[in-house]
């Protein structure tokens, strides 16, 4: 998912009091009515107004390359890429042209030639965040994870709340095959944006290469959720319901054990049986049972902070995962377990 640009009303009025002598100001107001029109998604008002301002100023760079952004729109690159080579020829130093000719050059598969333009976008401006996001995007499809992985990183230090850079650390990770670290990064990308389609799938492929299909199921089902006609969270679903089946033991099973052994360890695997199947009050009814019977029973507080989180009931999750922490080692690593790790560790940052 890479980024586009072009200027708001703020950024046009600023290039207008700098160049104002240079400028028809006809031009500049149908420039202004234009990048409205193309906000709102009307591209014929939109590019009517924009070739109405190079009527006035025919070497105005903004509306050539506002022009660019209509045309990517309507899936006409070469217009638009004609359009940006233009708007750059007249003003080199336009870092929205720059950025949106590699958006163009990316589409193309031309990952070399697009990551030259981001880095171009950000030689003129380095906190232009959509054109370094563009620029990790164009070295994670080169194959040099370990400059996307730096790339990424930048972003998330300085706009830790873009759902963006997250998701990407995460295809870096499943390409990688660190799963682990891909759940921990795609978790966070569909926390901060829960409308992300594309973290909701990558979670559950990084959950289905660790190993745990069920919360691969819940992953898709929420991609679904999100897009009912999402192909590949549907066919990834079925995998992952089928794997998930043999994962999880038979509820009435587990039930029959607890009802002639009611200890903590049989609580715990009935209230882990209940929720792979979605049984989510009667698994916390059952994982506080377990704590009842044993406060010291690390993984029950792992369990009920992931639920908890589940529900965004995140004070009480974070006093669960302390808990979760102090009563399990490394040895019992879980995906749960990882969620506090990460969760704790984002609170002491903040």
């Amino acid at each position: 998912m890479s980024r586009l640009a072009f200027l708001a009303a703020c950024a046009l009025a600023l290039a207008s009091c700098k160049t104002a002598s240079n400028i028809h100001p006809r031009a500049i107001e149908h420039n202004q009515f234009g990048a409205k029109y193309l906000e709102e998604g009307n591209l014929d008002k939109a590019q009517e107004r924009f070739e109405l301002a190079l009527e006035f100023n025919p070497d105005y760079p903004e509306p050539h390359n506002n022009l660019c952004l209509v045309q990517i729109k309507r899936a006409n690159f070469q217009k638009a890429k004609d359009l940006c080579i233009k708007a750059l020829r007249l003003n080199n130093d336009f870092s929205e042209a720059h950025n949106n000719l590699g958006y163009i050059y990316l589409a193309d598969k031309s990952y070399g030639k697009a990551a030259d333009q981001f880095r171009a976008a950000l030689k003129v401006n380095p906190d232009y965040v959509e054109a370094r996001y563009n620029l990790c995007l164009a070295l994670l499809r080169l194959k040099r994870p370990d400059e996307a992985r730096v790339c990424y990183s930048k972003i998330v230090e300085t706009n830790a709340e873009l759902a963006d850079p997250h998701h990407g650390l995460c295809e870096l990770s499943i390409e990688e095959g660190s799963h682990g670290e891909a759940v921990t990064a795609c978790t966070r990308a569909v926390e901060l944006d829960p409308k992300f389609v594309e973290a909701w799938f990558h979670l559950g492929v990084a959950y289905q290469g660790a190993g745990k299909h069920c919360e691969a199921q819940e992953a898709y089902k929420s991609c679904i959720a999100v897009d009912e006609n999402n192909a590949e969270c549907r066919n990834n679903l079925s995998s992952a319901v089928r794997h998930c089946g043999l994962q999880s033991p038979h509820l009435e099973e587990i039930q029959e054990t607890v009802a002639n052994e009611n200890s903590a360890v049989n609580l715990y695997r009935l209230a882990c049986a209940e929720r792979d199947k979605g049984l989510l009050p009667e698994a916390e009814r059952h994982l506080r049972k377990c704590l009842k019977l044993d406060g010291r029973f690390g993984l029950c507080h792992c369990a009920l902070a992931e639920l908890k989180r589940r529900v965004a009931e995140n004070e009480e999750s974070t006093g669960f995962c302390k808990k979760c922490l102090r009563y399990t080692s490394d040895e019992q690593q879980s995906s749960e377990r990882e969620m506090c790790q990460q969760l704790l560790r984002d609170e002491e940052e903040e």
